[in-house]
């Protein structure tokens, strides 16, 4: 089992310090914490741990487990206590070598506040430093948590990866301002910073190749890589950079966030990085370090860029290419929910300023709409999106986001719909959106403005970011496009709902007024102005 712990979640202010642990190894102990022991166990953050050496075990050296309530007895007598949102205490200058999984673990989540607050609280950064992780499975790895710093670490000869940043928050706090701010900042927010990560530092039997990379960079938003070397991956079968895999969660065509990059140096690295599909996600490389372009973005090609002379394929990486700045911000854009993609179909996007199109899965496993569809697009522009053997319809429907939006940026939207439609709802469910008289514009129209083309039926709707706001914004969409069957949306009143009249309408015939009988034929009652049928006459 574990060798030192802290067990409920509420133990907090304890100094580990000059410690050292042999060879923690599992115990037949039916509880999973001592199946899969760390040498330093810490369910609280806010402890000092420095200064520790971990020599071998077959788990974890330092599992930090925080959750979201105390465990044990402290359940009961903290009520409304988060030790997932702790403030940090110190993590400095230890060290941890031939383990079976994780030098060090993060998880499953932890998003570090000032105060400690289960709700609202200003974001805190968490800063590992000094760390020393060789000959692991895994150097480091977090998961499922914000605002991490690892800084001045060495990783080296880890077998499957050096540093892996697999999320930042959840997918669940993404829109949170005061969190926002922290995103690609050194200060405040999450980051690998001054750090050498070495694949084979050339002192084994045979060579070391990380089986993923020597950094994993995490499917979320906000991370900064900054004056990191990367030293001795000479190998085609690894990579210095690779996103994440998520066991139960995405395997696959997941991705789309942006990490910045800057100050980086590589050394004998046969691949920097790999894209392993569209979407994998957008690397901005502020200085050129990494794709020799300083300020561009390097992604992976789809069927809108990859033939486009204005971006080139990138030296040292495996499919992606290196568009600059000039072009303009990317963004990413996920929806699900759609009422056409009723079995998975392909998505087609269309680029109309040069008929380009990529296609794009609807996926069971996403990171943030499951059961939909995940892109990076170009702003500034207008994309006609279809569905797979979907005839134009009659009314549509999806719910997503379009992340990251910066100032001054748009987004234009096209569908083709049958008919124009008699109510739309684009960023509101509640509020109409407003319809435009004329083609949608940045400059003359506002965010969530809609326009119909009578001579295409192509629909449009435009996302926006004014450019006299100051921060980059989400906007959430929930587009739901109806042609009422009836007009002005009123289905009639049915028959049986009717109120019963109280009075005589203007209309009436009267059975003593002969001209109402003209309708009356030879056979029938009313006819030749007599009130009964003659037949009937004769038997009375």
């Amino acid at each position: 089992g574990g060798a030192i712990f802290l067990e409920d979640g509420v133990e907090v202010g304890n100094v580990l310090r000059g410690n050292l642990a042999v060879f923690v190894q599992a115990s037949s102990s039916l509880l999973n914490e001592d199946l899969t022991p760390a040498a330093i166990w810490a369910t609280n953050p806010y402890n000092i741990i420095e200064n520790n050496a971990v020599a071998g075990g077959t788990h974890i050296g330092y599992w930090y487990r925080m959750l979201k309530t105390p465990d044990g007895p402290s359940f009961a007598m903290y009520p409304g206590y988060c030790p997932h949102r702790q403030p940090f205490g110190r993590f400095v200058n230890n060290s941890v070598h031939s383990v079976g999984r994780f030098g060090v673990w993060i998880f499953p989540e932890y998003a570090p506040t000032v105060g400690g607050s289960c709700t609202n609280d200003a974001p805190a950064q968490a800063v590992f430093e000094g760390l020393i992780s060789w000959k692991n499975f895994k150097g480091m790895e977090w998961v499922m948590s914000s605002t991490i710093q690892i800084k001045n670490a060495l990783i080296f000869d880890n077998n499957d990866a050096g540093l892996s940043c697999v999320t930042a928050i959840n997918d669940q706090a993404t829109n949170l301002p005061n969190l926002r701010a922290t995103f690609y900042n050194e200060s405040t927010g999450s980051s690998v910073i001054d750090s050498i990560i070495i694949g084979d530092v050339g002192v084994s039997g045979s060579p070391i190749v990380p089986t993923i990379a020597g950094l994993v960079v995490m499917w979320d938003r906000g991370l900064l890589v900054q004056n990191v070397s990367f030293i001795n991956f000479p190998s085609p079968q690894t990579q210095a950079l690779l996103g994440p895999l998520i066991v139960g969660r995405c395997l696959e065509y997941c991705g789309g966030w942006m990490t910045v990059f800057s100050q980086l140096s590589f050394t004998n690295v046969a691949i920097r990085g790999n894209f392993r599909w569209q979407y994998d996600g957008l690397y901005l490389d502020k200085d050129g370090s990494l794709g020799n372009v300083p300020g561009a973005i390097i992604l992976s090609p789809d069927g809108l860029w990859n033939t486009s002379i204005l971006c080139s394929p990138t030296p040292n990486f495996l499919n992606a290419v290196t568009c600059p700045s000039s072009l303009g911000h990317w963004i990413r854009f996920a929806f699900n929910h759609a009422n056409l993609d009723t079995s998975g179909q392909f998505l087609f996007i269309t680029d109309s300023a040069n008929s380009n199109t990529a296609v794009v899965p609807s996926l069971h496993h996403r990171l943030t709409h499951p059961d939909g569809y995940t892109m990076n697009l170009l702003t500034d522009r207008t994309y006609m999106l279809s569905f797979e053997n979907a005839n134009a319809p009659v009314n549509l429907s999806y719910t997503g986001v379009v992340y990251d939006l910066v100032p001054g940026d748009y987004l234009i939207v096209q569908h083709r719909i049958e008919f124009i439609p008699d109510q739309v709802y684009i960023i509101s469910s509640t509020s109409m959106a407003h319809q435009s008289t004329s083609p949608l514009s940045y400059a003359t129209s506002n965010n969530g403005d809609w326009y119909y083309d009578n001579s295409t039926s192509l629909f449009s709707y435009i996302v926006k970011n004014p450019s006299s706001n100051t921060v980059t914004i989400d906007v959430t969409l929930v587009l739901n496009v109806i042609k009422c069957q009836y007009p002005n949306c009123q289905p009639p009143v049915q028959p049986g709902l009717q109120l019963p009249a109280t009075a005589r309408p203007n209309n009436a015939l009267y059975w003593s007024n002969d001209s109402d009988w003209y309708f009356a034929t030879q056979g029938y009652g009313g006819y030749g102005k007599s009130k009964c049928e003659f037949s009937e006459m004769r038997q009375i």
